[in-house]
């Protein structure tokens, strides 16, 4: 295997995904990864692995990122299809001991039904809270699975997948919904639904975000549910909100994962979350301004010293995802509105 490995890495494959790595003993990771870095520094190792109890142990084999199937997909999936609460998700990051940024996320994958399929969501739109959830909450990869960005629906008896919402792949088989990108071969989407185009763009933003903001890429997460709870003005049935920042950028995520109602609710900011974000009043104007990177529209004043006791209130649509950029009100806003907290 040690050369089998190294015949491929040899000819520029820079990474491996090993399918159902938890069923190998650890020993052998121990011995092989080691041996394959020594000549392929850059090389990247993926477990498929399901038990949370060996999770330690392969990264200091020399994994570089392990699934995240048992914790974070299977609470997101428990949330979208069976009414759980948003704020259990906090869990899923608390069992981990610190092994957030080695975890491999994702919504779709070879195993699972297709979101859009009628044996999950019947609704690619409906798990767009997830997939931002997913890719926005630590600095470890988000995998996007062939068609997802499409809505791929997966319809249909494909050779020997058989009716199960998945896309076969055991046979020589198509994706009717992604080939509306495909377009004949032109790759220009020009035959997607207006529809089809929104929930390319959704995760383009998404990707492009993770890329452009070091506060996403490098930053730090702060989870927030615990400062928000059910007895305050915000609803942690439907909502998760948390922070990310690195140096001079800081970020409020919002996902709302009902399907039909909005919330009016008040995001609380903990003292501590504050110190760490560096969120301060600023020498010359005290207010910062929290603003929409989606909707240039929504822009929020708030005083950082209130952000415990009075914190920010926000409308979120169903299934919508908010994310604001905190910032001292620029120099540039003259608005004298904007010097009211």
């Amino acid at each position: 295997m040690h050369e089998i490995l190294g015949f491929w890495a040899a000819k520029g494959v820079d990474g491996f995904r090993v399918d159902m790595a938890g069923m190998v003993p650890l020993a052998f990771w121990e011995w092989l990864i080691p041996q394959l870095k020594q000549d392929y520094k850059e090389l990247i190792m993926i477990a498929e692995i399901y038990e949370p109890e060996l999770y330690q142990g392969f990264v200091h084999a020399g994994f570089d990122f392990l699934y995240d199937k048992v914790g974070l997909y299977n609470r997101l999936e428990a949330i979208l299809r069976h009414g759980q609460a948003a704020e259990s998700i906090s869990i899923c990051w608390k069992m981990l001991q610190g092994l957030d940024d080695k975890m491999l996320r994702f919504i779709e994958n070879h195993d699972e039904p297709r979101l859009a399929s009628p044996h999950f969501l019947n609704d690619p739109f409906a798990a767009l809270p997830a997939v931002s959830l997913s890719a926005l909450m630590h600095r470890g990869p988000f995998m996007l699975y062939n068609g997802q960005e499409s809505g791929e629906r997966a319809e249909g008896a494909m050779g020997y997948s058989g009716e199960d919402g998945r896309t076969s792949i055991f046979d020589y088989t198509h994706m009717p919904q992604h080939q509306q990108w495909l377009n004949g071969g032109s790759c220009d989407g020009g035959k997607l639904s207006e529809e089809q185009v929104f929930l390319r763009s959704f995760y383009q933003n998404i990707l492009r975000l993770r890329l452009s903001s070091k506060a996403f890429s490098r930053g730090r997460f702060y989870d927030l549910m615990w400062a928000n709870p059910w007895y305050t003005n915000f609803d942690p049935r439907f909502v998760y909100a948390f922070l990310r920042y690195f140096a001079d950028e800081r970020y409020l995520v919002l996902v709302n994962f009902n399907r039909h109602e909005s919330r009016n609710m008040c995001v609380n900011i903990p003292d501590d979350a504050r110190e760490m974000a560096g969120i301060f009043p600023g020498k010359t104007r005290r207010c910062w301004i929290a603003e929409n990177i989606f909707e240039d529209s929504d822009k929020l004043t708030f005083d950082p010293d209130r952000l415990a006791s009075e914190g920010i209130w926000v409308h979120i649509e169903p299934l919508q995802t908010i994310i604001y950029k905190l910032q001292p009100i620029p120099k540039s806003y003259d608005n004298p509105n904007y010097e009211n907290c």
